[in-house]
Formats: C-alpha cells, structure tokens, sequence
C-alpha cells in the first residue's frame, strides 16, 4: 500500500473507470460522446469499438495473439479502439501544426505535465520506451537527454499488435507505428527507432552510445 499520489502505476482499470466517469458526468453513453467529441469532429470515419464487415475485412491480422473482429466495448476506457494510420493521423494533427491544419487551441491544455516524476516514491509501468520524467492526461513525457529533445509519448498494445507514438510538439513533429507481434517482437527496439526518427527530424542528432 502507498499514500495517495505517493506513487504512480500504468492501469487499464483506472482508465476504464475515467471513462465510466465521463459517462456519469455527461448523461450519455461513453461511445456516444467519444464520437461527439472525436471521431466526428476530426473526420475519423474508421475510428470505432464496433468494426462493420466491411472494416473486419481490412483488418491487420497480428502473427501472434491475434483476436477476432468484434466489438471490444468490454474495454471502452483503457483501449480496444479499431482505428487506421489515416485517422490516427488526424487525431495527431490537433496536436502539430502544418501547410495544412492548425494545432488546435486546446492542445495545450489536452498535453498539460501534471506531475513530474520527483514527486513519487515509485513510477511503475512507465519506462518502456525511455524514462518517464512527467505525466500528464495519459501522456508521458521523457526530458531531453544525449542529443534527443524533450518527448511526449504513448504506448499500448493488445490483440496481437503493439503501438507507439511519439510528439515534438513545439517542432509539430509526430511520429505513430503499429507492428504485430511476433516471437521476436521488442517493444524498445521499436520504440527506440521512433525516438530517433522524431529527433532526427527536429534537426537534433541522437548521440550514439558505444556498446561496453
């Protein structure tokens, strides 16, 4: 047992239960508002927990775990959302600037660092992709470090895939990969890879660290 806010901890459960919250709070159903609130506004047509034929057709199929093409409202809060890299792109996109969008005004507020990683006794389940530094509204945030800016990221995983994505935010620089899983999958092979690609982008150079 910890004191509260003494120690933070990844949890599919507390994110479901955020979900049931929102719903509470609102009056309305959680799908409904994550299509009012989401998927609708930003243009997300293949954003969705209830997969049409259609969509199960041109589904990834994972290696390895791979689950079948149904609904996942079991897990509304804490994933199970069947998405494609078109619409991942436009949900980024309110966070990054370019030619053709604008970061939207909230973004700001969406990626706010509540907490910095000096105010817990223990961080568990952050670290996979780098040490987490600060975390906000499911964000996580990695300081600068050996030639890598500062980076806000998230990771998940599931039915047979794993997934990541990484933002330079004041460079509008985002990068989303999902891969299936195999026997051979590392988790910080990938990520560590999109590290790299969003620094490198961002002008910066990543030091490369002999092997000892």
């Amino acid at each position: 047992k910890a004191a509260p806010g003494s120690q933070a901890a990844y949890s599919n459960l507390a994110f479901d239960l955020l979900a049931d919250a929102l719903a509470n709070a609102s009056g309305k159903p959680y799908t409904q508002l994550f299509e009012e609130q989401i998927t609708r506004p930003l243009g997300m047509k293949d954003t969705t927990y209830t997969p049409s034929p259609d969509q199960c057709r041109r589904l990834m199929v994972a290696e390895r775990g791979a689950s079948p093409c149904n609904n996942t409202l079991a897990a509304i809060g804490s994933g199970g959302v069947y998405s494609t890299p078109g619409d991942m792109m436009r949900w980024m996109q309110q966070y990054l600037s370019s030619d053709f969008y604008q970061r939207s005004n909230q973004a700001d507020r969406m990626q706010t660092l509540i907490y910095q990683r000096a105010q817990f006794t223990k961080v568990i389940g952050m670290d996979v992709p780098g040490k987490a530094d600060a975390l906000g509204l499911g964000w996580v945030y990695m300081a600068p470090k050996e030639g890598r800016p500062g980076i806000i990221q998230k990771t998940g995983g599931g039915g047979g895939f794993i997934t990541y994505m990484a933002m330079i935010p004041q460079k509008n620089i985002g990068a989303f990969v999902v891969v299936t899983r195999s026997p051979l999958t590392r988790f910080k092979n990938m990520s560590d890879g999109i590290n790299d690609l969003v620094t490198e982008l961002s002008g910066n150079k990543p030091l490369v660290i002999p092997a000892s």
